[in-house]
């Protein structure tokens, strides 16, 4: 994954833990040269990232395909 494009998932992961996302609990993930790995998030959070084009793939966080 590009830089840009972690900008922007962890954008949407922030968005998603600060808005209406926060009701369903914590959100925990690990960012490494590879990309961002969720190690605690839940599924309500899938089509939230997949409309702002990145989706959940094994508990990463990738660009849509």
């Amino acid at each position: 994954m590009q830089l840009d494009q972690m900008k922007d998932a962890l954008a949407a992961v922030a968005e998603w833990q600060g808005g209406h996302g926060a009701a369903y609990g914590p959100v925990r993930l690990r960012v490494d040269r590879a990309g961002i790995v969720l190690t605690e998030y839940n599924a309500a959070m899938c089509p939230f990232l997949e409309d702002r084009g990145f989706e959940v793939v094994c508990g990463e966080v990738v660009p849509a395909s």
